[in-house]
């Protein structure tokens, strides 16, 4: 994409006026004590300058451009959401674990400033990352809820750039822009960014790490896989299993990419065996995290300890305690995981919220599966690790939830994952559609010239095969 003239008005320098203004507003609008207003303004703008650095690692002025404007408005309706989220309902209307980490921070930190007890998990040594956020932004500023919530604003967003950047390493810049627009936009996405609760950061380095892992496959970085490394590390600390599905479904993925003449087989037998492996790691105990997807849900993360406390539980009949009835429950948790909550079965508020986004989805969904089917057969082996990475989430993410709550949030942080092949289905579309518009003698006219027809270029803009 060639870079436009250099004379004109930068346009960071009213972006950066707008988002300043923006983050003092919301400062002082929301924040409860006036001693917040100046630190968290200062954080908002320091975010927003590490904004600016990782933007300046891309080359073409045009695409710094465009991703600066997605920027900003992806920021202004978090603002808004933020605001809806906190004076028009309370926040832990739509995740009650909000309550458990503001209490995780303040009592860690409470202990660094004071040397209080620390909670009896984290007293025995427990590590995990996203309470001693909260803890550090108590330490500091006597409150663990403002700053992890505009954190992970900006993690939603950055999520959006590397969606960008992943979209455009396999399928070309348009899918790349349609892709970062969908995450940047998608509600949920939205609401799940301006909570205090870990699923932002969760899916901003599930995304790094599989872009980092399709640049892997291209060339092999030094420095590249040392970040991959690093990136997993971090999301171990957000949830001990989520590097080791991350690292599994990039190793299926090589698999499928190496032997692309037997890649259904393949994903079978390889996920199958991965479900296997990690049925074996969790009967030893070795996934120790409890997932903290409300404040009840203490003793058990699998599916029976969801029942236990959900309203909205299903499959409750199951058997998921052995491979083989994980295995015949699979389908049927996957069509939840995928589609719940049911438009056809909404019990609560909260699931009736979820009516419009799930109707999207419900239309958009054929078209992912298209750009999907899409990218398997003609696309670049890239298309094959993506593959690779959603069939191990998807596949391990339906055998523990067992209600929609959970299910519906878990599956925002794979969405991003998804969007891609949504997006190539999106511009098929478009192009099809231009091919059945043009007139019959524009075509006749056009192959008479010699000029290439759109059966000759399937994919209208950006190579598929980068």
């Amino acid at each position: 994409m060639p870079s436009p003239g250099g004379n004109g008005a930068n346009p960071l320098i009213p972006l950066a006026a707008l988002l300043v203004g923006a983050g003092v507003i919301l400062g002082f609008a929301l924040a409860e004590e006036p001693g917040l207003v100046v630190p968290v303004t200062l954080f908002f703008l320091l975010l927003l300058g590490l904004t600016h650095v990782l933007l300046t690692l891309e080359t073409r002025e045009a695409t710094r451009r465009w991703l600066w404007g997605l920027i900003g408005a992806a920021l202004g309706v978090r603002a808004l959401a933020f605001l809806v989220t906190n004076f028009v309902y309370r926040a832990d209307f739509f995740a009650p674990d909000v309550g458990y980490y503001r209490w995780a921070g303040e009592a860690i930190g409470a202990h660094w400033v004071r040397g209080g007890p620390l909670p009896g998990r984290f007293a025995d040594g427990w590590f995990e990352l996203y309470p001693h956020i909260g803890a550090g932004f108590y330490a500091l500023l006597q409150d663990a809820t403002v700053g992890p919530v505009v954190l992970n604003a900006f993690a939603g967003v950055w999520t959006a750039v590397v969606v960008y950047y992943l979209g455009r390493e396999i399928l070309g810049e348009p899918a790349g822009k349609l892709a970062a627009i969908l995450t940047a936009f998608l509600p949920s996405l939205v609401l799940w960014s301006v909570l205090n609760i870990r699923d932002a950061l969760a899916m901003l380095f599930i995304t790094l790490a599989v872009w980092l892992g399709v640049r892997a496959y291209r060339e092999v970085n030094v420095k590249e896989l040392l970040l991959l490394v690093a990136v997993l590390f971090v999301a171990s600390t957000l949830r001990d299993y989520m590097a080791v599905l991350v690292l599994g479904g990039l190793a299926l993925g090589f698999a499928l990419a190496f032997r692309r003449h037997r890649v259904w087989s393949t994903l079978a037998v390889g996920t199958v065996v991965f479900l296997g492996v990690a049925f074996a790691l969790d009967q030893f105990e070795i996934f120790r995290t409890v997932d903290w997807d409300s404040p009840l849900e203490t003793a058990d993360q699998m599916r029976r300890g969801f029942h236990l406390e959900a309203g909205s539980a299903y499959a409750v009949d199951y058997d998921t305690s052995t491979l083989a009835g994980a295995l015949r429950f699979l389908p049927l948790g996957m069509s939840f995981l995928l589609f719940g909550p049911f438009p056809w079965a909404l019990e609560s508020t909260l699931q009736m919220l979820t009516f419009p986004e799930v109707a999207l989805w419900y239309l958009v969904f054929p078209l992912t599966v298209w750009g999907l089917s899409w990218g398997v057969r003609k696309g670049a082996a890239q298309n094959l690790i993506l593959l690779g990475v959603l069939a191990v989430l998807v596949s391990s993410y339906a055998l523990v939830e067992g209600n929609f709550g959970t299910a519906y949030r878990h599956r925002a942080q794979i969405m991003p994952l998804f969007f891609i092949f949504t997006a190539a289905g999106l511009i098929l579309l478009r192009h099809r559609w231009g091919a059945r518009k043009r007139p019959e003698r524009q075509r006749v006219h056009t192959r008479s010239e010699g000029s290439t027809s759109p059966s000759d270029s399937t994919w209208p803009s950006g190579s598929a095969s980068r």
